[in-house]
């Protein structure tokens, strides 16, 4: 089953999916304005996107950005996403949009 693995940067993200024989999709960027609910908007959409462009189901989501993050799953604090500080509330959001069973904010 493949993989999405998002990169949140302070500005941008990128995303992309890796598949099982190890190739992956091609890499995707689109610029954010730094707020939660719309990095999580850009997050689900492009989510979708490379779902819908396989007949496989996805295993994970990971996403991660630079920051300090407790073994809770708790960003402690993140220099890049200053309104990111508390990452489960972020996985519920992203989780409830339908589509997506499983992520896990890795920083």
């Amino acid at each position: 089953m493949p993989n999405l693995g998002f990169d949140i940067g302070g500005t941008n993200l990128r995303v992309l999916r890796l598949n099982d024989d190890g190739s992956s999709s091609a890499l995707q960027q689109q610029q954010h304005p730094n707020e939660p609910e719309a990095i999580i908007s850009i997050v689900v959409k492009l989510a979708r996107t490379l779902i819908r462009e396989t007949t496989e189901s996805i295993k994970t989501i990971g996403v991660g950005c630079a920051g300090h993050v407790l073994p809770t799953g708790v960003i402690k604090s993140s220099p890049n996403l200053p309104n990111f500080i508390r990452s489960e509330e972020h996985t519920s959001e992203l989780q409830s949009q339908g589509t997506i069973s499983y992520a896990v904010f890795c920083l």
